[in-house]
């Protein structure tokens, strides 16, 4: 298992009181495989992916529940990656004994040697993704450098782009050059670019217009990397994954193969989306 999402429970602090983003949210995914996790605004989706990669917003915060990846900090890694036999002995450790560490209990600096180089998010809102004051290329090779020191960035950040379909000649552009739809499979260029075992996709097509969501659907589909995808939209996700998770009010309310949890589900509310969305009214729950 590649990761396994157990227990999850995730507040943020308000004025007026806590409010609870995610409740036991369980969720498992394998190597290479890609699952959805599909709900309305507001169930928690967002919450999720980013408490994987560590990045909350200063209001958020981790009360509960672990998030088992297969991949071991640099830090506390022998020379084939697995974890030193100290980091197993040691109870202060994250990392079980099948070399499975717990990202959400790691430190930032050690979380921050396998963002990027191990799980790479791509997030909502491309152009907030991306530092207006330098090149996309710019910004696609400093994550190589950190994680990859010998390898020429500029040509990876070159050749990503282009893997990508949007071009090497594109590189020397800034952000502000760029299409949505460029903009953002740049950022997905970004997560590829240290070709990380996992990528969140945080409603990735959002705001596309149909040819150019095509593209960076069929570019997710290619990935030999496992995909967390996150959506609303229901019909992005039955043609793209092969699993379902459904969240309701941040809980994990249903989780079975694509067929199973479209074909005949068990929630009520699983059965509401389906409903709706084979109605074509899938827009007014979002």
């Amino acid at each position: 298992m590649l990761l396994d999402i157990d227990s999850l429970t995730v507040r943020y602090r308000a004025l007026d009181g806590d409010v609870h983003a995610l409740t036991d949210a369980s969720l498992a995914i394998e190597r290479g495989r890609t699952v959805g996790l599909l709900g309305e605004s507001g169930s928690g989706k967002t919450t999720l992916a980013r408490a994987l990669v560590g990045l909350l917003s200063e209001a958020g915060e981790v009360v509960d529940g672990h998030a088992w990846f297969d991949a071991v900090p640099p830090a506390w890694a022998g020379a084939n990656g697995t974890p030193r036999p100290n980091v197993l002995a040691d109870e202060a450790y994250p990392v079980r004994d099948d070399g499975a560490t717990d990202l959400l209990a790691l430190p930032e600096a050690h979380l921050r040697d396998l963002r990027w180089a191990e799980i790479a998010l791509v997030p909502q809102r491309a152009m907030g993704a991306l530092d207006p004051a330098y090149t996309v290329g710019e910004q696609i090779a400093e994550a190589v450098r950190r994680h990859e020191p010998g390898v020429d960035a500029d040509r990876r950040a070159r050749d990503t782009l282009a893997r990508v379909g949007i071009g090497a000649a594109r590189a020397d552009d800034h952000p502000h050059e760029l299409s949505g739809g460029e903009r953002q499979r740049t950022v997905l260029a970004m997560a590829l670019a240290c070709d990380p075992a996992l990528i969140v996709a945080d409603e990735p097509t959002t705001g596309l217009d149909a040819v150019v969501r095509d593209r960076v659907l069929d570019d997710l589909a290619a990935l030999d990397a496992a995909v967390l995808l996150v959506s609303h939209d229901l019909a992005v996700l039955a043609e793209t994954c092969e699993r379902l998770a459904v969240l309701h009010d941040g809980r994990v309310v249903e989780t079975g193969s694509t067929e199973t949890v479209l074909g005949d589900p068990t929630s009520a509310h699983t059965a509401a989306l389906c409903d709706a969305w084979r109605a074509g009214t899938e827009g007014t729950w979002d």
